[in-house]
């Protein structure tokens, strides 16, 4: 097989850089099938893919398994021709996928359940996947490639977009750790939410107000309707707009919960304090404490742009946006209190580049074994 353009998607597979559209294409190339000496010439390196990555599909898979087993010694053959082209190590591969269609086979007669959300192998950045949660309990599993209507929304390019309807149910869209996903709401408010977070509203707002909840973090962009203000409640604060953009950091395992204001005008509460911010300015709780600030713009929404801002962070707080974009667990060894780093990086390196790039500083060590990630002092701290 000869195709310059099956080979050049191939490549990108392999280094992780298929663009959605390349995805959709590399995808059904693959499930189209004829592509036999790429199965046999890679049979190993996708045997250790992750099966559940978005682009692993059924077909794929019994492709790979198919072309296995056709390469194995039929009975009577000799066998030794065959041992001296092909090493001892493809036979355990071939041994594998023999295994794992035998566990094919009886997995295919259990009923069927929702399928788990795409887990990325260790150190692959973040990628369009949410799960959207339905008002009667069903639940979908979407990734940048799912295309679906559903009750008066349509899902996508990364997308759940909803369209003015009479009726009202609840909707939850939540992001897996390493994933980020869009959602218009019925307004033509967006909202864009970041890993490990989820976002609560309903199908339609019929009410004098429009009020969502949310967890994790969030980027919006209100559609004004002075008649019906914007709420959005995190379960410490309350953000109060009419139309305007700005972030909303209430992560559970960060010591602050903060709004940040972009454009426009919101009142932020706590409690009985109440505290109207202007653009630019950050509001938040702190120990209980009630804070007005003015931050970096620029840092509070590299995330929204793709990019991690390091400037001036703590190395926990850095761990702790890592731990949620590349789905790893931080472990700490030694004392690690004092140490800063700073620096622009973007969040399409995978992980293993950008933690060599934060031990160029000399501050910090790291191993990464499977999905534990330790971290340690470096030479100079």
């Amino acid at each position: 097989m000869s195709d310059p353009r099956f080979h050049f998607l191939l490549q990108q597979f392999k280094g992780d850089r298929l663009s959605e559209m390349e995805a959709a294409e590399f995808r059904q190339m693959v499930a189209g099938g004829g592509y036999d000496e790429w199965l046999e010439a890679d049979i190993q390196v996708l045997l250790e893919q992750d099966t559940r990555h978005p682009l692993w599909t059924e077909e794929k898979q019994a492709m790979l398994l198919k072309a296995t087993l056709e390469r194995l010694p039929k009975t009577g053959e000799k066998t030794a021709p065959v041992l001296r082209k092909m090493p001892l190590q493809r036979y355990w591969w071939a041994a594998a996928a023999v295994l794992a269609l035998a566990v094919g086979l009886v997995w295919w007669w259990q009923p069927k359940k929702t399928p788990p959300l795409a887990v990325a192998p260790a150190g692959r950045p973040g990628w369009n996947k949410a799960i959207l949660k339905l008002g009667k309990g069903r639940q979908i599993m979407l990734d940048s490639n799912s295309s679906l209507r559903v009750e008066n929304a349509k899902v996508a390019n990364g997308e759940v977009a909803y369209e003015s309807g009479a009726g009202v149910s609840y909707n939850t869209l939540e992001t897996p750790r390493g994933g980020q996903y869009r959602v218009v709401l019925p307004d033509g408010s967006k909202v864009w939410l970041n890993s490990a977070s989820s976002l609560h509203y309903p199908t339609a707002f019929n009410q004098s107000t429009r009020e969502v909840t949310l967890t994790g973090e969030a980027y919006f962009e209100i559609t004004d309707n002075k008649a019906k203000p914007f709420i959005v409640k995190t379960g410490l604060l309350s953000v109060r707009v009419l139309g305007t953009g700005f972030n909303v950091m209430a992560y559970a395992d960060e010591d602050a919960v903060r709004t940040t204001l972009v454009h426009g005008s919101v009142k932020v509460s706590a409690g009985t304090k109440e505290q109207l911010i202007a653009p630019g300015q950050q509001a938040g709780l702190l120990n209980s404490r009630f804070i007005v600030s003015n931050p970096d713009l620029e840092q509070v929404l590299a995330w929204k742009n793709g990019m991690f801002n390091l400037n001036g962070a703590h190395i926990k707080t850095i761990m702790r946006q890592l731990t949620r974009w590349y789905d790893v667990d931080v472990v700490y060894k030694e004392n690690l209190s004092n140490i800063e780093l700073s620096g622009i990086i973007s969040q399409r390196q995978d992980v293993h580049q950008l933690l060599e790039i934060l031990e160029e500083t000399g501050k910090v060590h790291f191993l990464l074994e499977g999905r534990t990630l330790t971290v340690l002092p470096g030479s100079s701290k």
